[in-house]
């Protein structure tokens, strides 16, 4: 039982974003692609994971707050005897433990996973005192890849690993726990605590971005508007007015992330490529408006632009060339 779907965090958002509508530094550019191969590692053991296990209580992406401390959890499974921790990491390549340092190609990690899976279930242990309770706290961490490999003549740290040629197995042995009402007392005080992303502050300047509408296929931004559609002069893709509306709203949310969306703002970033008209329109869908006084500002509902799509009704005469592609 999922509880916490998977998403992707706003900081991928910002970057895929910010990828769009800038060129990226080199630093950006190498973080970008830390963050999709990171994600790209979780969904591949989300979809192992849903293949095997229905009944546990399984948090995903999560930030937790436990007393002074944040705890980011890529999944925390919650069962009657008490929490299970799993670190994915998507490596790729041989790696060697050598002296607990761990090293490819002879070069040393700057981070031990080791060391990260054990802060986040020793904090987790504190769960015990404050909830009265003598849970269990267990911990592996994942490696999806099915290129990653491991070598080690220490048993007792390769007992904390799962490689992807064990993930099958392993998840097979997991199903011999429960989730009933003792899971549920621990999932009720996890709900309670979990906050979004604290470590992600980053910003920047509209007159720093590209603004306007983009081809979703090639990533021009030399369209032309017809009637319904936005079509794109290098590579021909047309897709709705509404839908390139929507991306470009998800990227102001991404990019101007906790700052209020507005109508005036909106129509600046998607330099009047549209009526104010069709905007109102599309954040009426979209949104959840506040009003004060002269002004208003918009919420957007969605955590991004494909939840938003396939959450709302897409019952429309007129189609997205780009999508069609995608499910052929």
């Amino acid at each position: 039982m999922i509880l916490h779907q998977r998403k992707p965090d706003i900081e991928l958002l910002f970057f895929r974003a910010f990828n769009h509508r800038s060129t990226l530094s080199t630093k950006d550019e190498a973080k970008l692609n830390r963050l999709e191969k990171g994600y790209t590692g979780e969904l591949i053991y989300d979809k192992i994971y849903d293949q095997v296990i229905n009944h546990l209580y399984t948090f995903r992406n999560i930030y937790l707050k436990i007393e002074d401390t944040t705890l980011q959890i890529d999944s925390l499974i919650v069962t009657d005897y008490g929490l299970i921790v799993h670190e994915i990491k998507n490596f790729q390549g041989l790696y060697e433990i050598i002296n607990n340092k761990w090293t490819i190609r002879q070069s040393p990690l700057s981070n031990d996973p080791i060391i990260q899976l054990k802060r986040t279930t020793n904090k987790l242990h504190s769960l015990n005192y404050t909830l009265q309770e003598n849970m269990s706290i267990l911990g592996k961490l994942v490696f999806p890849n099915i290129e990653f490999n491991i070598e080690s003549h220490d048993k007792e740290i390769l007992e904390q690993i799962i490689i992807r040629s064990q993930l099958r197995r392993y998840f097979h042995e997991l199903k011999g726990f429960t989730s009933t009402e003792k899971a549920n007392f621990y999932v009720n005080y996890i709900a309670e605590n979990i906050i979004e992303n604290p470590f992600f502050n980053r910003k920047v300047n509209i007159t720093d971005v590209k603004k306007g509408v983009y081809c979703f296929k090639c990533n021009s931004f030399n369209m032309k508007k017809l009637q319904f559609h936005f079509k794109c002069q290098d590579c021909q893709c047309m897709d709705t007015i509404q839908t390139h509306i929507l991306r470009t709203l998800s990227d102001y949310n991404a990019l101007f992330y906790k700052e209020p969306i507005t109508l005036s703002r909106l129509y600046e970033f998607i330099d009047g490529s549209v009526s104010k008209r069709s905007l109102i329109r599309v954040l009426s869908k979209y949104c959840t408006k506040t009003d004060l006084g002269r002004g208003s500002t918009y919420t957007f509902n969605y955590h991004d632009f494909e939840e938003a799509l396939t959450s709302t009704d897409k019952k429309s005469r007129y189609f997205d060339y780009s999508r069609l592609e995608l499910v052929r």
